[in-house]
């Protein structure tokens, strides 16, 4: 089985703490608390939390002398045939299947960790922790938490690059988008800490400066950098073992939902295929929320003004709203979601601004207004729980990152058969984790990972036409798996067949 291994920097060297037979062992628990529980609010750095045994004292008694120290927590690969050889003969694997050996397999312990291996954690000692004498006398115990390096670009408040032109005085950030970008990474860069990879967002063509008693931080620079794209961008920080990366993560592109041959509903966005958890080995709540009703985003932009031949910065709007896809109801409450733009849309200057603004064109909008639309018309789980011990590491590594993983649908859930006004479905279709509490113990021996997830939904592109009967020629499902309504085959684009219908 895959099981979590932990290096701690001691003395200046990366030690593994997993093995419990050592003087100073860890891993009995930890939890890596990760992103977001709402779409309207940015991720914070992660947090993991852990504890040290420490059988001698000499660790707990230079405790101190673990902060800054850096942390790496990671799953070892699933193991291979050669690997399980090691376990002996077959007729001493009892009741083992070739389905569920590799659950018996116990990873060595390594020397260095390998590169390659699946990240869950990388970060740092900073906020202190305690020191307890254990009750039964053998030895101490050091409770301890680490930011990941996310933390450094918030703390990180210098002063941005300034200008000698008479229309920029006074004020610093100065420079084109492409520029504040690459001072923001490369100030990263010196700083040992991740730097923010992209992806195919657009920058703006043109960002406010701010006054020189403004100090806003990297992170805050970074979200308003993006924050009017209509695609309202999650920045996370994506952990490795030799450099983590700051990466968006997309609202609003919709899905576009399939039914497989073996009757499961996937959702595929992009170049990433969705996860279809089946709904009987998950942990979810009993009802369902009804979320506060978000009827429009508002970005709060710049408009550029100008003064005695200096540019000047007023707040300037744009508005993602419904676009006739919300109930009237719903589009009388007027409830936003505000974002922060450093974004040029406005130009009142009289020619001193450069670069020109930033317009919304009327795809980008209905994109936007389609995200609405879910989050308005779907039902949601507050929070949905993964544990390994149902749901295999080896089988669906994505869930069980400290990053959002592809989209997810449910197979069989008992909601499935509830539609919303406009006949789509109220619950089903495909959702994305935002968030979540990733926690580790034991159980019987067994290594257990579970994963606390915060999901909202995603938008899907709605089938330009029902499948009709002949479409379902060649699909080779057996209707009695099939486990979702008419209600959802309806949402559903396309089929996966053997065969041409």
């Amino acid at each position: 089985m895959q099981l979590p291994y932990m290096y701690l920097e001691i003395g200046g060297v990366l030690t593994d703490i997993t093995d419990h037979d050592n003087a100073i062992a860890s891993l009995a628990s930890f939890s890596v608390d990760w992103g977001t529980d709402s779409p309207d609010s940015q991720p914070e750095p992660s947090v993991l939390t852990f504890s040290l045994r420490d059988r001698t004292g000499a660790l707990a008694g230079r405790a101190t002398e673990l902060m800054g120290s850096r942390v790496v927590l990671y799953l070892t690969a699933p193991p291979t045939w050669a690997d399980m050889t090691r376990m002996g003969a077959w007729a001493d694997q009892g009741t083992a299947t070739l389905a569920t050996l590799h659950q018996r397999y116990r990873p060595m312990s390594a020397v260095q960790p390998d590169p390659l291996m699946p990240v869950v954690f990388a970060g740092e000692i900073q906020s202190g922790g305690t020191v307890t004498q254990r009750a039964d006398d053998k030895g101490w115990l050091i409770e301890l938490s680490a930011s990941s390096q996310l933390i450094t670009w918030k703390r990180m408040q210098k002063q941005g690059p300034v200008s000698s032109a008479a229309k920029y005085e006074g004020q610093h950030w100065v420079g084109t988008p492409a520029s504040r970008l690459e001072t923001l990474n490369t100030r990263a860069s010196e700083a040992g800490a991740p730097t923010a990879s992209t992806g195919d967002l657009s920058l703006p063509n043109a960002v406010a400066a701010y006054e020189t008693n403004s100090s806003p931080s990297q992170l805050d620079l970074l979200h308003r950098l993006f924050a009017h794209d209509h695609r309202l961008p999650l920045w996370y920080e994506r952990p490795r073992w030799t450099r983590s990366t700051i990466e968006p993560t997309d609202l609003t592109t919709p899905v576009t939902l399939t039914a497989t041959s073996d009757g499961r509903m996937l959702a595929v966005r992009g170049d990433r295929t969705g996860v279809c958890l089946d709904a009987g080995k998950v942990t979810a709540d009993a009802s369902l929320e009804i979320s506060e009703p978000v009827t429009q985003v508002t970005v709060t932009a710049k408009a550029a003004k100008a003064s005695d031949g200096k540019l000047e910065w007023e707040e300037s709007e744009l508005i993602y709203g419904g676009r006739g896809r919300l109930p009237d109801n719903l589009t009388r409450l007027q409830s936003s979601v505000t974002k922060e733009s450093d974004a040029v849309v406005a130009d009142e200057s009289g020619g001193l601004l450069d670069g020109g603004t930033t317009a919304l064109t009327d795809a980008q909008r209905e994109q936007a207004a389609a995200w609405l639309a879910a989050w308005d018309t779907r039902l949601k789980p507050e929070t949905v729980t993964i544990d390994a011990l149902d749901i295999d590491p080896a089988n669906q590594p994505d869930l069980y990152r400290c990053y959002p993983p592809p989209p997810i649908t449910f197979d069989g859930s008992r909601f499935h058969r509830l539609s919303a006004g406009d006949g789509q479905p109220a619950f089903s279709a495909a959702w994305l984790a935002i968030g979540g509490l990733l926690g580790f113990d034991w159980v019987g021996g067994r290594p257990r990972l579970r994963h606390e997830l915060t999901i909202i939904p995603l938008p899907h592109a709605a089938a330009t036409s029902p499948i009709p009967w002949s479409g379902l020629d060649g699909w080779t499902a057996q209707w009695q798996s099939v486990r979702y309504s008419w209600t959802e085959l309806a949402a559903i684009s396309t089929v996966t067949k053997t065969k041409e219908g």
